[in-house]
């Protein structure tokens, strides 16, 4: 059997607030079991979350989420005006700072 994680080890391993993540399984954001009155996580639930929230591999995954929105979705953002190439440029920016920001914590 595995050993199940607290809201305090969850929380560390997401860097979140031990209290962010008993607000999220209570709503049901994260998966969390009940056993007794304490609220325990799976290793393996956790990680299979975190890997659904994983941000896309490559700016032609990103491309293709863009374009399988609704078409008043897009243009209310300006994504049908934009080129192919451009929003490439905009996913490898926005990746880049994402990986900056990363490095500063």
């Amino acid at each position: 059997m595995e050993t199940l994680m607290t809201a305090e080890e969850v929380a560390e391993r997401l860097r979140q607030n031990p209290s962010t993540i008993r607000r999220w399984s209570k709503v049901g954001i994260l998966p969390a079991l009940k056993v007794g009155r304490r609220v325990l996580f799976s290793p393996e639930e956790i990680q299979s979350w975190v890997e659904d929230k994983k941000l896309f591999d490559s700016p032609q995954e990103r491309l293709r989420q863009l374009t399988s929105w609704s078409h008043s979705h897009a243009k209310r953002h300006g994504f049908d005006k934009l080129s192919e190439k451009e929003i490439e440029r905009i996913v490898d920016g926005n990746r880049k700072r994402h990986r900056e920001a990363e490095d500063r914590i």
